[in-house]
């Protein structure tokens, strides 16, 4: 039996490209009504190391955003795109056929 091997790489990210400083004003924003307790939260912005995020919404999307029920739809529906179009281009790198056997190639997230 041949050894598992990768054989393709592909990735996918959403389509809103968001910069940090502009998600640190937002939260800012959008939590003003926790009073100092915001302000000592947001250097973690700073913290992480992050200058780019990206997401299925966009920025402005977080001040009348739904409840969990729409949330967790949004977030369900764009992950399945995403593992979609990661999947059809890992296949094209790959060189096998879409119609190859799940044994041959099989793909996590």
């Amino acid at each position: 039996m041949a050894e598992p091997r990768l054989v393709a790489l592909a990735t996918a990210v959403p389509p809103y490209r968001l910069h940090q400083s502009d998600v640190r004003a937002r939260a800012r924003h959008l939590f003003a009504s926790a009073g100092g307790e915001v302000e000592r939260l947001l250097p973690v912005f700073e913290n992480a190391g992050i200058s780019t995020r990206y997401s299925c919404v966009p920025l402005d999307w977080y001040e009348d955003a739904g409840g969990w029920k729409e949330r967790n739809r949004i977030y369900i529906d764009n992950a399945v795109a995403l593992l979609e179009k990661v999947t059809r281009r890992s296949t094209q790198l790959s060189s096998f056929r879409q119609r190859a056997s799940p044994r041959r190639a099989s793909m996590r997230c």
